[in-house]
């Protein structure tokens, strides 16, 4: 395996920290990584390599906001600079690897952009998604009062970032992973009034237009997830049943790759690959 780590720039000149995971042959396929909201490219290593030893390439960014990439943290301005991120990655991604099937695997605030770059973006360079506990609603409702409190500041104070008061215990069962994301010092735990806003919308969006949905997609989520809401995505399962394929993992919480049962997460991700190539 080869291992390459460096800073791109995104279309407005951001710089994103690119990351990519090579196998010694010729790929069978390339996994683009989107990661979730706080976190970082980089806490996929373990994860990529299980799909380079199946013969796949991994890429990913840190985009805006995250990781080691430009911004202030927790903060992007529009749906349309994130996705300029994603389309900057698969860029490359194509330049690197162009005979290869392209996948976007997106978890968490990842899995949001990713449905939202297919059904924006995608101009058939895309042969299928993987979405992992997608933030399209929370699991938790804020209220009345707050977000009709946040709809207001949002125009007048976009950037101003507020504490998500993440409960770490909840991403997963396994405490040497909790241990690790506190003791992390690329994860943070702000976000601002703006990307709250973009990514609530982004997800409305997604639930009125998940029947668009033009490509295998394998949807997968954690029936005891208490960060995002496992609902929405059944719904979404729903409505787009026919490009859909619909996971529900019992008792499993909000990341599923590093949850104990993960060698069966992985397995599953696998075989439905195998199955649509």
């Amino acid at each position: 395996m080869q291992k390459k780590e460096y800073y791109i720039n995104s279309k407005d000149g951001c710089r994103l920290y690119y990351r990519c995971w090579e196998p010694e042959g010729a790929p069978v396929g390339v996994i683009n990584l989107v990661h979730g909201f706080g976190e970082h490219s980089g806490r996929y290593n373990e994860w990529a390599q299980k799909f380079v030893q199946a013969g796949y390439a991994v890429t990913a960014v840190d985009y805006r906001g995250h990781g080691k990439a430009d911004g202030k943290r927790g903060h992007a301005s529009s749906m349309q600079r994130l996705l300029d991120d994603i389309e900057t990655l698969l860029h490359l991604s194509r330049q690197q690897f162009p005979h290869a099937p392209h996948f976007l695997y997106g978890h968490s605030m990842g899995g949001n952009l990713v449905i939202n770059y297919h059904l924006r973006r995608d101009r058939g360079e895309l042969k299928a998604l993987i979405v992992s506990s997608p933030w399209i609603k929370l699991a938790f409702e804020a209220s009345v009062f707050k977000i009709l409190l946040a709809k207001m500041l949002v125009h007048v104070f976009p950037s101003v970032v507020t504490e998500t008061n993440l409960v770490v215990e909840h991403i997963s069962h396994d405490p040497q992973v909790q241990e690790a994301y506190r003791a992390d010092p690329l994860v943070h735990g702000f976000i601002s009034l703006k990307l709250y806003d973009v990514i609530t919308r982004g997800g409305n969006f997604i639930l009125k237009n998940g029947h668009r949905i033009a490509i295998p997609t394998l949807l997968m989520h954690g029936t005891a997830d208490m960060i995002t809401s496992y609902k929405a995505s059944l719904y979404l399962g729903y409505k787009g049943r026919e490009k859909i394929t619909f996971k529900s993992w019992p008792g499993l919480y909000h990341e599923l790759h590093n949850e104990y049962e993960k060698e069966d997460v992985f397995r599953y991700i696998y075989e439905w690959l195998k199955k649509i190539s």
